[in-house]
């Protein structure tokens, strides 16, 4: 479904998330007004797991959500499996739910730096497809530190340093995920769909830019 902001029903939480280039997650959409936005159904990498539905074989062969996470990149890691598996995913604009963003524990929280710093690593080692990991191996190491910065940069240096910090005892784990992966030979045909929406990922990135007051 479309997610819209319970404070602005007129405005995108999310029609999806993404991954860009940058190994950086994305709700898609964010801040767009639904004006214009259309009623066709769009790809997306995945659907945002506060609402969402899939098809119960799709989860079944990717193995259901990964409990270590708690909260956040949950489902981007579970989007990455999916897609894998061969599955796509699709937003329909007409049908809309609303969204209290980080209502749990707060937007900008110390929670929620945490836990988006802690689990960025393990989701992008645990999920993302070989021949990106590799392409983009930079990046790997790069995105959590500097999304860790701009949390630090909002008053939450401690969380976000935390989050470093704890997300290294769970890379084994992750890698071992990894390895458990089905070997289908699809991972060169994941890598690509997975490029193409990292490609419509940076686009929208620059699009959200471009809308900002």
């Amino acid at each position: 479904p479309l997610v819209l902001q319970t404070a602005d029903p007129q405005r995108i939480d999310a029609w999806g998330i993404g991954l860009t280039s940058r190994l950086g997650q994305i709700n898609l959409g964010h801040g767009q007004s639904i004006g214009g936005l259309g009623s066709e159904p769009r790809p997306v990498l995945g659907p945002l797991g506060g609402a969402a539905l899939w098809r119960r074989r799709a989860l079944d062969l990717a193995g259901g959500f990964c409990e270590r996470y708690f909260l956040y990149w949950e489902d981007l890691d579970l989007a990455l499996r999916v897609n894998r598996d061969g599955f796509d995913c699709r937003t329909v604009p007409d049908a809309h739910v609303l969204h209290v963003g980080s209502g749990t524990v707060g937007r900008w929280s110390s929670r929620n730096v945490f836990y988006m710093t802690r689990n960025h690593w393990p989701c992008l080692l645990a999920a993302l497809p070989g021949p990106l990991l590799r392409r983009h191996w930079g990046e790997f190491l790069l995105a959590p530190p500097r999304a860790a910065a701009l949390y630090a940069a909002r008053g939450r240096p401690f969380a976000a340093l935390a989050g470093l910090a704890c997300a290294l005892p769970m890379l084994p784990a992750a890698y071992a995920r990894r390895r458990r992966l089905p070997r289908t030979g699809t991972s060169a045909n994941a890598a690509q769909r997975v490029a193409a929406h990292m490609a419509r990922a940076d686009a929208e990135r620059l699009a959200s830019r471009a809308r900002a007051p």
